[in-house]
C-alpha cells in the first residue's frame, strides 16, 4: 500500500508538469452550423436593441431640457416683484398711518380701535379686535411671503394674482367685510 501511494503521487506530480510543459495547438476552424441562426437572431435583436436605447436617450435629453428650462420658467421671476414683496408686507403689518409715514392696514385698525379711551371695556375690546384682525393680517403676510418665495415654483403672472387677491383680502379685513 505504501509502495502504491508513493508511484501515484509520483505520477501525478510528473504527469502535471508534462501535461503543462506540451502545448500542441491544433490549427482548426470549425463553425457550429446549428447554432448560427440563434446567433445572427441575437446580432439583430441587439442592433435594433441599440438603435431603441439611442432613441430613447436622445428622448430623455431633450425633455430633460424642455422640464429643466420649465422649471428655471417657474422659479426666476422678476427683481421688481421681490422689491415690491417688501412694500407690501409693510402695508399690510406696519403700525404706521399717516400721509408723511403711509397708510398701512394695521396702522388704520390701530387708529379705529385705540387703547387709550374712557371707558375700560372699550379697552378690553380693543385689544380683542386688534389681536384678532392682526393675526388675520398675518396670515395674509405669510401668504404673501410664500408666493414670494423662489423656492415655490409658480408662474410670475399667477405669483402677482396670489399677491393681488391677498391684497383683496387684507382690504377687506381692515375694512372688517366679513362677507370675503
Amino acid at each position: 500500500m505504501k509502495y502504491t501511494c508513493i508511484v501515484l503521487f509520483f505520477l501525478m506530480t510528473f504527469g502535471g508538469v508534462q501535461a503543462q510543459l506540451i502545448t500542441i495547438v491544433v490549427p482548426m476552424a470549425a463553425s457550429d452550423v446549428l447554432s448560427q441562426t440563434s446567433y445572427n437572431r441575437i446580432n439583430t435583436r441587439n442592433i435594433a436593441m441599440t438603435t431603441s436605447a439611442t432613441t430613447s436617450a436622445a428622448t430623455v435629453a431633450a425633455f430633460t431640457k424642455v422640464i429643466n428650462d420649465q422649471l428655471t420658467e417657474l422659479i426666476v421671476f422678476s427683481p421688481s416683484l421681490a422689491v415690491s414683496g417688501g412694500l407690501i408686507q409693510n402695508f399690510i403689518i406696519s403700525s404706521k398711518f399717516s400721509s408723511a409715514l403711509g397708510y398701512n392696514s394695521y396702522g388704520y385698525i390701530l387708529k379705529k380701535y385705540p387703547i387709550l379711551n374712557v371707558y375700560p371695556s372699550n379697552i378690553i375690546r380693543n385689544k380683542i379686535i386688534r389681536l384678532r384682525l392682526f393675526a388675520r393680517l398675518a396670515a395674509e403676510r405669510d401668504k404673501v411671503l410664500e408666493y414670494l418665495n423662489p423656492a415655490n415654483p409658480i408662474p410670475e403672472g399667477e405669483r402677482i394674482l396670489l399677491m393681488l387677491e391677498s391684497l383683496e383680502n387684507v382690504i377687506n379685513i381692515t375694512l372688517e367685510n366679513e362677507t370675503f
